[in-house]
């Protein structure tokens, strides 16, 4: 070594079969472990409801208008079933007299007007909505523009270790796919649901003021809709999380694969590759295979429960009208009302796959804001007036994986102008020891000096 002194040197070889390419490279790192842990959909939610804090005055004035656009909607069959009533009231008398009643031009316009005021509630249902959709849309922009931005503040902090320990393909997804699921779910999903709320509240209103019999018929139905939702979803959710989780891992796989194409090549690990995307391949495609499925049996089970509401009111609604309680109009008003109460949860359900998506989605970006810093060495600076570039290694040791020690006791000294050689097979330390000497990494025992 051209006169070096080497007290003592002792690089720990890591050739284990599953070594991550990185290594290939010589960058060095700890094995890439793939995170199963449970998902937490309710602390995730609440998470990112308190994330949403600077946009809380859209989100308010969101749900007030789209509350209030729904109310629009609710009222029309309400108002409808008057021009059935009058219309059934022209027909009996035209039944029992023998020719139409007087002032047929009365009753024309009377059904025009109500027509008319129809017609306007669906104007500014969709201009309310319409509205409410927009402020949707700038509302989450915002905020998956502050979320970039955290997240890049935060990768700006974290150790290498971190990026060494995870594929860059996972960290694209988690700054692009991740954060667009969610802005997705925040611009379409919450004024759906905040509409679907809305909806079956008024809707269930408007039925008691029909007829409260007939309501309950629609009221007992809502906790079977709910909990047949309820556990499907939370069977899936399971599944979901894997989805997104494994759409991470085959990113991270295949940008490394082909970043360092000429070192699979080179180590003939072409085989290898093959078989651990087909594995991540398959993972993908039953995770995503049973999310999907599991998604798609909630809209078919709400619809079933639906119909039996359906007929349920059909049939009471026939034996109430016969006995006089209500009138023809009142059944028309209950059967459109019947099917806007299950509307909102039919649409929920369909978005129910992406609503869990989003928050796994989350759950990985707020995996990144959890992640340690680096510790804080303040601007505290030495005035070096004359550097030689004597570097002293003094009993180093070093791990990426505290039970996986890469480098122990090693003492190394380098004159001022010397040029050595760092030989050794792949994974034993070359680069590391570079790194550790741009202090990239804190070593776990001993001393590096210079001058």
């Amino acid at each position: 070594m051209n006169g070096n002194e080497v007290k003592s040197s002792n690089l720990v070889e890591n050739q284990q079969q599953g070594l991550d390419l990185g290594r290939a490279l010589g960058v060095g790192g700890p094995e890439i472990k793939e995170v199963d842990k449970a998902q937490n959909f309710r602390a995730t939610v609440v998470r990112l409801i308190k994330y949403l804090k600077p946009q809380y005055p859209m989100l308010i004035a969101m749900i007030l208008i789209a509350g209030i656009g729904a109310w629009f909607a609710i009222w029309v069959p309400d108002i409808m079933k008057k021009v059935t009533d009058a219309l059934a009231d022209s027909i009996e008398y035209f039944i029992d007299i023998g020719r139409p009643p007087d002032g047929n031009n009365q009753l024309y316009s009377y059904i025009a007007s109500i027509l008319w005021t129809c017609a306007a509630l669906y104007v500014l249902n969709a201009l309310f909505q319409f509205t409410s959709g927009l402020i949707a849309a700038s509302m989450s922009q915002r905020v998956v523009r502050r979320m970039r931005n955290d997240v890049k503040h935060k990768l700006d902090k974290v150790p290498l270790s971190y990026f060494d320990a995870t594929p860059t393909g996972d960290v694209i997804a988690r700054f692009t796919i991740d954060i667009e699921m969610i802005s997705t779910t925040l611009q379409d999903s919450i004024n759906q649901i905040i509409t679907g709320v809305t909806t079956v509240i008024g809707v269930f209103v408007m039925m008691v003021r029909i007829d409260w019999l007939l309501s309950i018929i629609a009221l007992v139905s809502l906790p079977l809709l709910i909990l047949v939702s309820a556990i499907i979803v939370k069977k899936s959710q399971k599944e979901f999380a894997k989805q997104q989780e494994r759409i991470g891992i085959l990113n991270g796989h295949i940008e490394e694969m082909y970043t360092a194409h000429n070192i699979v090549k080179l180590y003939n690990h072409e085989e290898e590759s093959i078989k651990t995307y087909e594995k991540i391949n398959k993972d993908l495609k039953r995770a995503t295979r049973t999310s999907q499925f599991l998604a798609s049996i909630i809209l078919p089970s709400i619809k079933f429960i639906d119909n039996l509401v359906y007929v349920g009111i059909c049939v009471g609604g026939g034996l109430r009208a016969g006995s006089g309680i209500v009138t023809i109009g009142d059944i028309q008003a209950l059967l459109s009302y019947t099917r806007q109460f299950a509307q909102p949860i039919e649409n929920i359900s369909n978005i129910a796959n992406t609503i869990q998506s989003a928050i796994a989605a989350a759950e990985r970006v707020f995996q990144v804001f959890d992640l340690e810093e680096m510790t804080a060495e303040g601007n505290r600076t030495i005035s070096v007036s004359e550097c030689q570039g004597t570097v002293d290694i003094e009993h180093v040791a070093f791990s990426y994986e505290k039970d996986k020690p890469l480098i122990t006791d090693l003492s190394l000294h380098v004159n001022a102008g010397e040029s050595i050689a760092i030989v050794g097979p792949t994974g034993a330390g070359k680069t590391t020891l570079v790194n550790l000497l741009m202090r990239f990494y804190d070593i776990d025992k001993g001393k590096i000096s210079i001058d």
